[in-house]
């Protein structure tokens, strides 16, 4: 049998006729009907969980870009450390070596300086000690000689040789031409020659006279043409300046010797 609705209910919320699957799809969520302020709350909170995620995620790479950025400049910052200590090194090692150098030039320059020095002072000590040497062999030479001269001085044959051979020494004998011989000794001298024996003929007529002045084994003898000086001392004198400056002419031939290449 058909039932028959004789008061239908109606509801006064206005609803779209459709296919009844899409009826179906809007009440399928758990049997209750979306509210439109949830749904919203829901898809702005989906949304702010994306934009916050996204946002972490470009902070995360920021930091990591910023870490290897870090790293990189670290890196090259101790690169550049590392090479400036080796330059460093190789300036401070090039410039120790210069500077070893430089002193071990100085220090080679000053032994040589030394060296020149010690080598001139030794030169000239040499030089002073032949001097001495050389002047003391001439005081000790001439000392013997006034010894012997001193010893044989008072003895007449000593004096008549040696007036003999001063006046062999004249152009005239001792009365050549006329000339008249004086002859001055010392007095003891002329008491030998008065002693004793006769003089010799070449000397019996000259005129002899004694002169204290005049020292023993020496005479001066005198002529129409001038004084021949033969006093002993006169002669030792000589005899000793002889000796000197055959030292000198010795001293500069030696000099003159060393400087020639052809001596060395």
């Amino acid at each position: 049998m058909v039932r028959i609705l004789r008061k239908p209910a109606f509801s006064a919320e206005s609803r779209a006729i459709g296919r009844a699957s899409n009826r179906i799809a809007a009440t399928a969520v758990n049997g209750v009907s979306p509210v439109p302020e949830v749904a919203d709350a829901l898809a702005q909170s989906c949304l702010n969980n994306q934009q916050r995620q996204s946002k972490e995620q470009k902070e995360e790479e920021a930091c990591l870009r910023a870490a290897a950025r870090w790293e990189a400049e670290q890196s090259a910052a101790r690169e550049q450390w590392q090479r400036a200590g080796k330059e460093a090194e190789q300036r401070g090692y090039a410039d120790g070596m210069k500077k070893a150098q430089s002193a071990l030039e100085d220090a080679t320059r000053m032994q040589a300086a030394r060296v020149a020095t010690l080598a001139t002072a030794l030169r000239q000590s040499v030089e002073t000690l032949r001097k001495q040497s050389e002047e003391d062999v001439i005081a000790l030479a001439f000392a013997a000689v006034c010894r012997i001269l001193g010893e044989h001085a008072m003895e007449r044959g000593v004096v008549v040789a040696m007036v003999r051979e001063t006046m062999a020494g004249m152009a005239s004998g001792p009365h050549a031409d006329g000339e008249f011989l004086t002859v001055w000794l010392h007095p003891e001298d002329l008491a030998l020659l008065q002693q004793g024996t006769a003089l010799p003929a070449d000397l019996a007529q000259a005129q002899w006279k004694a002169d204290p002045a005049i020292a023993a084994g020496g005479c001066m003898i005198e002529t129409a043409r001038g004084t021949l000086d033969a006093r002993l001392d006169i002669q030792l004198e000589a005899f000793r300046a002889g000796m000197l400056a055959a030292r000198a002419r010795h001293g500069n031939d030696a000099k003159e010797g060393g400087d020639d290449p052809s001596h060395a």
